[in-house]
C-alpha cells in the first residue's frame, strides 16, 4: 500500500531528513512494520504542493492515501494574520521585489491550468486554523478535497483563510457539513496536535516546504517536476518489494 502523508512526521527517523538518492541506515532505527509509501506535502500558502498531486495524475499510483500534514511557513503569525503590504515589505524587501518572484510563480501556474491572483490577497493569515480544517477533514476522508478549496480560496479567490467564518464557507465547498465545521472551529479542538506535528516536521530537520517523504526513507524538497516524483515513485515500489521478499525467505 502506498500512503501519501503530508505532516505526519512520526514514522520518519529523525533527526535526518534524506535528500533524494539517500538512504537511512542509522543502526537501531526501524521503519512502519507496514511497509508503506509516505509523501510529505507540508503547508497551507505554498501552492508548489501541486507538483506532487500533479505527479500522480500523470502516472496514478495503486493503493495509494494521501495524507496532508501540518507545517506552518510563519510559526509566529498573529492569530489574526498580517496585513498583505507589510508583509510582503517585511519578507521581500518591497513589493518590486515580490513582484518579480509572484511574477515567476504566476507564469509557472499559469502553464499547470493554476490561475494565481496574488493582486487580491489582502492579509497574509496565520495557518492555523486552516490546519485545523485539514485535520477535521481527514476524519470524514476529505482532505484532498479540503486542500484544494484552500488553494483556491487563498491563491485564486484573495480569501482570509485564518477567518474561521470564511474556513467553515471553504469546508462546504469541499463537501464537509458547514455548521459542523464552524462548531469544531469554534473551539481550539486538535490544535495542540498540529502545533505538535509542526514542531515534529522542525526536529526532523524540515525547515522548508513542499517536502516529500517517500517510505520514511527519501525526501524530495522544493518544486519538483513529475519526472522527479517518477523515479522516487519507483524506487518506494523497488523497496516495497524487496521488503517483501526479505521477509517472505525469512518465513519457516
Amino acid at each position: 500500500m502506498l500512503v501519501v502523508d503530508a505532516a505526519q512526521l512520526a514514522p520518519l527517523p529523525s533527526p535526518a531528513v534524506l535528500r533524494y538518492g539517500q538512504r537511512w541506515s542509522r543502526k537501531g532505527q526501524d521503519h512502519d512494520p507496514r511497509r508503506v509509501f509516505r509523501y510529505h506535502l507540508p503547508l497551507v500558502l505554498c501552492r508548489q504542493a501541486a507538483a506532487g498531486a500533479g505527479a500522480l495524475q500523470a502516472r496514478p499510483q495503486r493503493d495509494l492515501t494521501i495524507r496532508w500534514r501540518a507545517f506552518q511557513l510563519n510559526p509566529g503569525m498573529p492569530a489574526d494574520g498580517m496585513d498583505r503590504k507589510a508583509y510582503i515589505d517585511a519578507k521581500f524587501g518591497g513589493a518590486e521585489r515580490a513582484r518579480a518572484i509572484y511574477d515567476t510563480v504566476r507564469a509557472a501556474g499559469a502553464s499547470e491550468g493554476i490561475a494565481f491572483d496574488f493582486d487580491r490577497i489582502r492579509r497574509t493569515p496565520s495557518t492555523l486554523q486552516s490546519h485545523r480544517l485539514i485535520r477535521f477533514a481527514g476524519g470524514q476522508d476529505r482532505q484532498n478535497e479540503t486542500m484544494e478549496a484552500l488553494f483556491r480560496a487563498y491563491f485564486t479567490d484573495g480569501r482570509n483563510i485564518g477567518d474561521r467564518a470564511v474556513l467553515a464557507e471553504v469546508a462546504a465547498d469541499a463537501g464537509l457539513d458547514r455548521d459542523e465545521a464552524a462548531d469544531y472551529l469554534a473551539g481550539d479542538a486538535d490544535a495542540e496536535a498540529v502545533l505538535g506535528e509542526d514542531a515534529l516536521a522542525r526536529r526532523a530537520g524540515i525547515n522548508g516546504v513542499p517536502c516529500f517523504i517517500f517510505n520514511g526513507r527519501f525526501a524530495l524538497s522544493g518544486a519538483q517536476e513529475p519526472e522527479a516524483f517518477f523515479q522516487l515513485f519507483d524506487l518506494a515500489r523497488e523497496e516495497e518489494v524487496g521488503r517483501g521478499e526479505a521477509v517472505a525467505a525469512a518465513q519457516p
